[in-house]
C-alpha cells in the first residue's frame, strides 16, 4: 500500500468519525431535556383552613371567598396561565364558559359535624347527584377520604375528606380522559398535608 492511499484511508476514517460524532451530538441536541419537575412548583398553605399542598407553577392560583356571616366557605381555584385564561379572569375577553380547573372547596363543618358520606350524598354543594351514584374508598394527606366521578359542564373527579372544621373537595374538572391537568391532579393530590 502506498503512503497516498494510506493518508486517504485515513483521511476518510477521521471523516467517517467526524460525521458519527456529529451525528450523535446534533442528535443528543434535538432531543428536548425531561423538565425537573420540582423546578417548577409552587406551594399553598393556609393555617386557618388547615392544608398545604403543591402545584405546578404553569398555573395560576386563586382565592374566593363565598361564604356568607353563617357558614364559612373558600374556594381555591387553579386554572392553566394562558392568555385566553388571563383575558377571561381579568374580564377583557368574551363572554364563554370557565375553563377546566383544579379547585379545592373548603366547607365548614364545625356546625354539622358532617362525615363524608353524609356530606356527599346530603349537601348539593358535593355534585354526587350528577354521578353514576358510585364511590371509592381514597386516603389524601393521610385522612380516609371518597372519591367519585361525575358529569356537568365538563367531566369530573371528586375526592372529598370531612375534617372537625372543614370538609374539604378536591375536584378536577377536564374535557378528555387523557388531559394532562387530571395527571396534575394526581400530583397534586400526593403532595396534600393536613395540619
Amino acid at each position: 500500500m502506498n503512503g497516498s492511499r494510506k493518508r486517504a484511508i485515513i483521511l476518510g476514517l477521521l471523516v467517517v468519525g467526524i460525521g458519527i460524532y456529529i451525528f450523535q451530538f446534533q442528535g443528543a441536541t434535538v432531543e428536548a431535556p425531561i423538565p425537573d419537575v420540582s423546578a417548577g412548583v409552587r406551594t399553598y398553605s393556609s393555617g386557618v383552613r388547615g392544608i398545604s399542598f403543591s402545584y405546578p407553577d404553569r398555573y395560576i392560583l386563586e382565592e374566593k371567598d363565598l361564604g356568607s356571616p353563617q357558614r364559612t366557605l373558600y374556594s381555591i381555584v387553579l386554572t392553566e396561565d394562558t392568555e385566553e385564561n388571563r383575558f377571561l379572569r381579568e374580564g377583557t375577553s368574551p363572554a364563554r364558559e370557565g375553563p377546566v380547573s383544579i379547585t379545592i372547596t373548603s366547607y365548614q363543618n364545625d356546625l354539622d359535624h358532617y362525615d363524608v358520606e353524609r356530606w356527599m350524598t346530603s349537601t348539593s354543594y358535593s355534585n354526587f347527584k350528577l354521578s353514576p351514584g358510585t364511590y371509592t374508598e381514597a386516603s389524601v394527606g393521610g385522612e380516609r377520604a371518597l372519591s367519585y366521578s361525575w358529569s356537568g359542564l365538563y367531566e369530573a373527579d371528586t375526592l372529598v375528606v370531612a375534617r372537625p372544621d372543614y370538609v374539604h373537595a378536591f375536584t378536577v374538572t377536564y374535557t378528555a380522559p387523557d388531559e394532562g391537568i387530571r395527571k396534575d391532579f394526581e400530583s397534586l393530590m400526593k403532595t396534600v398535608v393536613f395540619e
